[in-house]
């Protein structure tokens, strides 16, 4: 009989292939024989496809086999419709049609020239099925790039898949497919049964891409999570709108596997482009670019921009010219070295003391490697970019400053192995590698720093201290100190906290302690009750002239301290109510003059305010469908839009690259997309020295990514460019003349508000600006004029926002109005504030 899946009759049957878990299903397991073995998989096919002569098992049977060797199904079987079309011999390429040819029936009798031959000539796997079973393995192409791709059906040492990566799960492939069919008569190079007179079966073909649907270069879209989620249950492209593999029609139509489409004369349902159609291709004389601009659009499925441009430069051909270009990638990057990073930041600094930055990156096992912006190596004999190595895994980042007062920066890391090493940027023993500078045993083992600085004015020039795992201090070179206490050291940062122009050294411990060392003794600043997992950020976030410490715990708990007397600010501490997975970081990113404390949490950004209280549009939360989880990479500060304020910058371990406004809004051309998880800071800095402001990453499995961001480079934007805040990793910032940029008005009604609003739960938060310090009072009244609640705020900030919380638990549901008074020596403003509860 025929297979019902040609000739629709209810009682054939469809064809299938049976693996060992479909008989296990069914059957409870292998089919046993007679006398031995079993039977562990088959085929279920018919006799004929058709009874007319037009049709051919040969397609079925390669399908079949595609199967054993383990191939999945590429159709929609959910909808029983294509997904790829007749490109894909695991979808419906097993059944392409040549146009008329001279055919007879089963009894002789001539056929029309209307008869279509079926089935006798499959077409190749397409690129994934190949890729997949071995067979090829492709070109991944990850800059500007022009190659040229051998058609599917021919021999030869060029390229026959190219792939496009565009993070960590998902990618592009892209090949050339040629017919070679004329339109009419028997396709190229058939090979009869009976070669004598060329009759009987055709036997082979000289291209078994004969007959589908177009021919020239196919770009399909490949997402490796949704093909594992669906490969086992043959669903792989069971959501048009999302398949594990996507045909990108050039001609941007969607037509394949859709039903729907209709002529737009009379309405009927167009199934001509169904299995594909020769608008499809990309090829020179046709549809020719494939981009972020286009229809379709070179967009990973999260939307973001990938820069990816491919440009077919030729017709259709066994040889195609393909023109790859990443719009967002400085030229000369990505990189990529034969190691980790982990969560090692990137530093950006001029080493050889040209003028112009080297990107510089150390590997998890101690191997550091150096670039010029250009992406071409530090040393040009190391086509790598290798720089030196420690010998030894490194234990925190890598920091770089001119210790000897050469003008040429020495680059220096802290060592498992207790060392702290220090290269010069020169290689005058022409061996491949820097010369070393300085090695320095300490005996402890390492857990904070290096941080640079002139911690030692009796000495000339720049010290390198480190922390150690029980509170030791070493000050590279002259002396180590040890305390008495136990705890180990989280982080280091380096300022000057009484102003006598000297630094000093400020950490936290991990046990929950904030302190500051300096002239050899240290002084603890703060005791808290919670565990510290990151470093302190130093800098003036009032404006008063005197620099704070600022820390945070893993449990939400954010504290900010004067340098100097480790008296708590104002406003201080906070409790977040979120895990926070990153230290904070300190720039000005709402353009109030202030300095913002801006930490990374679970799936979302904070930023405060100098009093504590949170900026408007902060926490910012990233979209659920990104599956961001904790943010482990450290933000930077830049201005990454070109509106002269600085944004927040930070990667995830997605791959994701994120820009945050001062408004907590993302950013237009974010996320940026990275193959790898983004776990440590990113840098932002010129790059390539064309005047805009360029970013840069490393992925945890070492990637090195730099990208452009189109906007004007200023350093005055660019507070916090790089983890700890400069090539030193002070993690401070200097004291600047800086002033408050907010209004004089006492309270401004438009800047008076409650949120949430209406309130749902046993709290709400007043919000209110503030020109002055001032006291305020808020009055609230219910429906009928009753004072229900009285609140009072002291002590509050200047030109800042401020909060004061509104308990709601005993409010029954209702309209309820707020009287906020603001009193300012003689000067007062009254506000009213209207609020919903809703329980």
């Amino acid at each position: 009989g025929g297979g019902k899946e040609s000739s629709g009759a209810l009682n054939d049957i469809p064809s299938a292939y049976l693996s060992m878990e479909d008989l296990e299903r069914y059957i409870g397991g292998p089919i046993r024989m007679e006398h031995r073995g079993e039977i562990r998989n088959g085929w279920i096919v018919p006799e004929a496809v058709g009874f007319r002569g037009n049709g051919g098992l040969n397609g079925l049977m390669a399908k079949m086999f595609g199967h054993q060797l383990g191939l999945p199904v590429l159709s929609n079987l959910k909808d029983g419709l294509p997904a790829l079309g007749g490109w894909s011999l695991m979808d419906v390429g097993d059944m392409n049609a040549s146009a008329a040819l001279a055919v007879q029936d089963s009894t002789g009798a001539a056929q029309g020239d209307s008869s279509l031959v079926v089935g006798f000539v499959p077409c190749h796997p397409m690129a994934w099925s190949k890729v997949t079973l071995g067979w090829i393995e492709p070109l991944v192409v990850r800059r500007d790039t022009t190659v040229r791709i051998a058609a599917a059906h021919i021999t030869s040492e060029l390229p026959k898949v190219v792939k496009v990566p565009l993070n960590a799960r998902e990618y592009f492939l892209v090949e050339n497919r040629e017919a070679h069919y004329s339109g009419a008569g028997l396709p190229d190079g058939v090979t009869f049964s009976n070669p004598e007179d060329s009759s009987g079966v055709w036997m082979s073909v000289a291209n078994y891409d004969a007959f589908i649907p177009g021919s020239g270069i196919f770009i399909y879209h490949i997402d490796e999570q949704v093909i594992e989620q669906g490969r086992a249950a043959n669903r792989i492209n069971a959501d048009p709108m999302h398949r594990g593999i996507d045909l990108e029609e050039a001609d941007g139509g969607e037509d394949i596997g859709n039903p729907h489409r209709v002529y737009a004369d009379w309405g009927e349902p167009d199934w001509e482009g169904i299995d594909g159609e020769p608008g499809d291709a990309f090829f020179l004389g046709g549809k020719a670019v494939f981009g972020p601009d286009t229809t379709p659009r070179s967009v990973p499925y999260g939307g973001a921009d990938s820069g990816v441009r491919i440009e077919v430069l030729s017709p259709p051909g066994d040889t195609m010219a393909v023109r790859i270009t990443f719009e967002r990638n400085v030229r000369g990057w990505p990189r990529k070295v034969a190691g980790t990073f982990g969560d090692h930041a990137p530093l950006w600094a001029d080493l050889d003391g040209d003028g112009a930055g080297e990107l510089v990156a150390v590997t998890d096992s101690g191997e550091v490697f150096v670039w010029h912006g250009d992406g071409t190596p530090f040393f040009a004999g190391n086509s790598d970019g290798g720089f030196a190595s420690a010998g030894s895994p490194v234990c925190s980042g890598v920091a770089s400053a001119d210790l000897d007062g050469d003008g040429l920066q020495e680059v220096i890391v802290a060592c498992a192995d207790s060392s702290i090493i220090c290269w010069r940027s020169m290689d005058e023993d022409a061996d491949g590698a820097a010369d070393l500078f300085r090695r320095s045993e300490i005996g402890f083992l390492i857990t904070g720093g290096p941080a640079v600085a002139d911690f030692d004015q009796e000495r000339e020039g720049l010290e390198v201290a480190v922390g150690g795992h029980e509170t030791e201090i070493a000050l590279i070179e002259p002396w180590i100190f040890q305390s008495t206490s136990r705890g180990a050291i989280i982080g280091l940062a380096a300022g000057d906290a009484d102003g006598d122009g000297q630094a000093e050294v400020m950490g936290v411990l991990k046990e929950g302690s904030v302190f500051s060392f300096a002239d050899r003794r240290r002084r603890f600043l703060w005791y808290g009750a919670e565990r510290m997992d990151f470093g302190p950020a130093v800098g003036d976030i009032d404006l008063d002239g005197a620099v704070e410490i600022v820390a945070a715990t893993s449990k939400g708990t954010v504290v900010a301290l004067d340098a100097h007397t480790g008296k708590l600010k104002e406003g201080f501490p906070v409790s977040l109510m979120d895990g926070l997975s990153t230290g904070p970081v300190l720039g000005d990113v709402n353009g109030d003059g202030y300095l913002e404390i801006v930490i990374g949490g679970t799936a979302q950004v904070h930023a405060l305010a100098f009093n504590g209280v949170s900026l408007a549009g902060f926490p910012a939360r990233l979209p659920l469908k990104d599956n961001v989880g904790a943010i482990t990479s450290t933000p930077i500060l830049a201005d990454a839009d070109g509106d002269g304020m600085s944004d927040i910058l930070f990667g995830t371990a997605t791959g994701l690259v994120y820009g945050l406004n001062g408004r907590g809004e993302l950013l237009p051309e974010f996320p940026l997309t990275a193959l790898g998880p983004v776990s440590s800071s990113l840098f932002a800095a010129d790059v390539d020295d064309d005047g805009e402001m360029d970013l840069g990453a490393l992925t945890a499995d070492g990637e090195v990514y730099v990208w452009k961001l189109n906007v004007p480079f200023r350093p005055e934007c660019v507070p916090w460019p790089m983890a700890g805040a400069n090539p030193a990793r002070t993690f401070a910032l200097a004291p600047s003349d800086s002033t408050s940029m907010g209004s004089d008005d006492l309270m401004p009604s438009e800047k008076v508000y409650c949120y949430p609003n209406p309130v749902t739960g046993d709290r709400a938060v007043l919000r209110f600006y503030l020109g002055k310090e001032a006291d305020v009072e808020v009055h609230v009244f219910n429906g009928v004029g009753e004072l229900v609640n009285r609140m009072e705020a002291h002590k509050t900030g200047a030109r800042a926002d401020n909060e004061i919380v509104w308990d709601t638990s005993e409010l029954e549901s209702g309209l309820y109005l707020c009287r906020v008074l603001a009193k300012a020596g003689g000067e007062r403003q009254v506000v009213f504030v209207k609020a919903a509860v809703s329980k």
